[in-house]
């Protein structure tokens, strides 16, 4: 039997008790979890889950979940059928100082033998724990992918008080995007077609040079479009891009963004609320950069 269980951890920006009501309210899942969901809150009740937003994308005869353990504000249990195959889930709530923190602990009965399943489960609660975030934060910047969708792709837009020159240097010029992307190390050659942000990180002990790698389009001052390897370094993974699209509105800037080329929704997993950082701070670096310039 190969693998058969996940486990991560998300912090959060809010309390324990908004924080058990987010994952334990029938009204409330919907807003962030599920596009359908019925709660009755004792051991052996159902919590029920299903829609296009829930992995698998399951019918509503098809969400038999039941909660199995109960420890109220704390920890909850249940069982959930993925993808044909039996698991128990248990999310716990842990209050560490000021800090609130969701922990998921996911079993199969087997394994789910279907292609990268491990990162599969584990980007679908990567999305799940981001989209959490984003609802007890106010909301803003949901992303809630379609699980039946078979293209699925990030979309997101920014104005941008800085002119359109001062918003592609921000892309182009190697010292700007070490401001946004917290490296020190970007190198970019325009003529070889080269681009890196320089990461450098481990993954389960092996060493992965994270970013993209090439430029596949070049307009300037309008648009910019990478490669994207696998974040994991899985070589396997191909054909991801990332893509800047800008254009002037009045003096500002229209910064339309897509990360496109997944092959399957979950491996959206918590991008869109690291490329929503990511915008920001570009937009930060191109104010600033416009101001000295």
């Amino acid at each position: 039997m190969s693998w058969t269980q996940t486990t991560t951890s998300w912090p959060l920006p809010a309390k324990a008790d908004a924080v058990w009501h987010a994952i334990t309210d029938g009204a409330a899942l919907p807003a962030w979890f599920a596009e359908h969901a019925q709660v009755a809150l004792t051991v052996g009740g159902a919590y029920r889950f299903w829609g296009k937003y829930t992995l698998g994308a399951p019918t509503a005869a098809e969400a038999t979940q039941r909660i199995t353990e109960l420890v109220p504000g704390e920890r909850l249990g249940f069982t959930w059928t993925v993808m044909g195959v039996e698991s128990t889930v248990v999310l716990r709530v842990v209050v560490a100082g000021d800090t609130t923190k969701i922990a998921v602990e996911q079993t199969f009965a087997r394994d789910l033998r279907a292609p990268r399943q491990q990162s599969l489960v584990d980007d679908f609660w990567r999305l799940s724990f981001g989209n959490l975030t984003t609802h007890l934060s106010g909301g803003s910047g949901l992303m809630r992918p379609d699980f039946t969708d078979t293209a699925p792709a990030i979309k997101l837009s920014v104005v941008i008080n800085a002119p359109r020159e001062s918003v592609f240097r921000a892309l182009m010029d190697p010292a700007l995007v070490n401001q946004w992307t917290g490296s020190t190390r970007a190198v970019i050659d325009a003529t070889a077609g080269t681009y890196s942000y320089g990461w450098e990180y481990e993954v389960e002990g092996k060493k992965v040079k994270g970013g993209p790698t090439r430029i596949l389009e070049l307009v300037p001052n309008e648009r910019l479009v990478l490669d994207w390897p696998d974040w994991r370094g899985d070589e396997t993974v191909t054909g991801q891009t990332i893509a800047f699209t800008l254009s002037s509105e009045g003096a500002a800037t229209r910064v339309d963004f897509v990360h496109a080329g997944f092959t399957r929704a979950a491996d959206i997993s918590d991008y869109p609320f690291g490329w929503g950082h990511f915008l920001a701070e570009i937009g930060r670096v191109s104010r600033e950069s416009a101001v000295r310039a």
